[in-house]
């Protein structure tokens, strides 16, 4: 492996997510397979800010510089 992988979270408009919406490459579908897992499992989808919490909580590097405010 020894790849890094880096997730940029953004909010594109206030609409949901629309269901019908396809992923053009793997890790897209991948990543909508787990959300949709998530949900259906009684998951709830978190704001950003949320996302930067969970990611510090877990060890993880959440770099603000990239983090626009809306």
């Amino acid at each position: 492996m020894g790849a890094r992988v880096q997730i940029r979270v953004e909010r594109l408009n206030d609409d949901v997510v629309v269901d019908h919406y396809q992923p053009r490459i793997e890790i897209g579908r991948l990543a909508q397979a787990a959300r949709q897992a998530s949900i259906q499992a009684g998951g709830k989808l978190l704001a950003a800010h949320e996302i930067k919490e969970a990611v510090r909580r877990r060890g993880g590097v959440f770099d603000d510089s990239t983090t626009h405010s809306h």
